[in-house]
């Protein structure tokens, strides 16, 4: 996985064009403290942690979100990363589990939900946000 240096690119973009335009890849921001556990354990929902009563994990389809997401949820003096992550096609392409009826990937406007946690994407890359860091 590759450390990118925290450098707030034109429209906000934390990652190389390359990354940002490929249909494949997504984003995904934490406080900093989660970073080992989601290179341990993968990406897990709030209700998954016992935190939340979400059922999803939020993927964005370009940095911005995820890098917006992080910014208005940081604590005063907390480093957030962003994930860039890798999905299989054919695991985007799972809408429905048909015998739970239940939503497995649910594509919206700018970001997709992924409510079943077999379905990891792979670590590309990440940026740290630091705490001293003010978003305008």
């Amino acid at each position: 996985m590759v450390k990118y240096d925290f450098e707030v690119k034109d429209g906000y973009s934390l990652f190389p064009e390359h990354l940002e335009n490929d249909d494949l890849v997504f984003f995904h921001g934490s406080p900093m403290k989660n970073f080992k556990s989601i290179c341990q354990n993968g990406f897990k929902s709030g209700s998954e942690l016992r935190i939340s009563s979400l059922t999803s994990v939020t993927y964005t389809m370009k940095s911005i979100g995820a890098f917006n997401h992080v910014c208005s949820i940081r604590q005063s003096g907390e480093d957030m990363v962003v994930f860039a992550v890798f999905f299989k096609k054919e695991d985007l392409e799972r809408h429905l589990d048909v015998q739970k009826r239940v939503p497995i990937v649910v594509r919206e406007y700018a970001e997709i939900k992924v409510y079943d946690s077999d379905i990891q994407p792979s670590r590309i890359g990440y940026s740290i946000v630091p705490a001293h860091y003010r978003h305008k």
